[in-house]
């Protein structure tokens, strides 16, 4: 038989529990886990356009997760409709919920306020749909997209029926005025395509001689800010006479980002860099970090391991190779 006190001290810790879990949950900082990078200063038009074009699957899984998928197709109209305001959310503002991206995978909490000491600097525009207006906000450190509040729109019925005569004929003396015909605004297509070029410095192994390396090739957004297709072709050299040489280096790898990492693997060719070793393929590793990003340009740092793969003539101690490397997309 529980007393009277153990049932008071449960009836307390249940109360306690509750009022815990209803609580908002507080943020000072913003940035760790953005959903789009709006580095730099970029004005609410290019914050428009970058979040509709590149990021649009990420913005129809969010809205999906958040409970309001109804609201991504009006979402992604109303970014290229130009319409945005800029403003300062003050400490104590309460997101209904905000979608971030986190390890690569694109996820939605409820129940948020900013506690930070100073205002949050924020894009704001409107989304109607079905009767109400839909309060939404992008705040520039991170480039999350959040829903703070939601209204019903009042439509006043016309109480009068104003009865309007006939316009004034024209004058013949006065010309009428033009027609001036607006073009339709055509957004461009989200680009996935891009060019790179990357080099540095590296070791062959056999003499563990020094080299210098560069290569060319194009970049393919499979997965928007998670998964890429690369495919680079170059060479290199280490300036010496024979029996180095220079040689030859193609790549097709998969890099799969945890930003601002990325890890990358997949099959390589190598022709033989002394003239006593082996033309063959290489299993490829990379790991690297971004170092900046802007609108449609990434400089990133990586480092990249070739060993020998299929060919049994072509030892693993006599033809790896460790390359270290600066990547510019673009």
């Amino acid at each position: 038989m529980i007393s009277k006190k153990g049932i008071s001290i449960i009836l307390f810790l249940m109360a306690f529990t509750i009022g815990t879990w209803s609580e908002n949950r507080k943020i000072t900082e913003v940035g760790r886990y953005p959903f789009a990078r709006l580095s730099g200063n970029v004005s609410a038009q290019e914050m428009g356009v970058k979040l509709s074009q590149r990021y649009d699957k990420g913005i129809i899984e969010g809205f999906a997760l958040s409970g309001y998928p109804e609201l991504a197709n009006p979402f992604l109209v109303e970014l290229n409709s130009g319409r945005y305001g800029e403003k300062e959310l003050a400490p104590g503002t309460v997101f209904t919920w905000m979608l971030f991206r986190a390890n690569g995978k694109i996820k939605v909490v409820n129940d948020l306020e900013w506690a930070g000491s100073a205002p949050l600097p924020a894009y704001t525009f409107t989304v109607r749909h079905a009767d109400k207006d839909y309060e939404f906000v992008v705040p520039k450190p991170c480039g999350n997209v959040a829903l703070i509040g939601i209204k019903d729109v009042v439509i006043q019925p016309d109480e009068t029926i104003v009865k309007t005569a006939p316009p004034a004929p024209i004058p013949e003396s006065t010309p009428p005025e033009p027609q001036i015909e607006q073009a339709p605004v055509v957004s461009e297509s989200p680009r996935h395509l891009f060019f790179l070029v990357e080099g540095g410095p590296g070791v062959v192994r056999g003499s563990f001689t020094t080299i210098f390396w560069i290569r060319a090739g194009l970049l393919f957004q499979l997965v928007p800010e998670e998964l890429d297709l690369i495919l680079s072709f170059g060479g290199g050299s280490s300036f010496r006479a024979e029996p180095q040489k220079a040689f030859l280096m193609a790549n097709a790898l998969l890099s799969y980002h945890l930003q601002p990492f990325y890890l990358a693997g997949g099959l390589g060719y190598s022709t033989r860099e002394r003239t006593n070793r082996k033309d063959g393929f290489d299993l490829v590793a990379e790991v690297g970090c971004d170092l900046f990003q802007q609108e449609y340009t990434t400089g990133s740092l990586f480092f990249e391991f070739r060993a020998p793969v299929f060919t049994s003539e072509r030892l693993f101690d006599q033809h790896y190779k460790a390359l270290l490397g600066l990547r510019l997309i673009f």
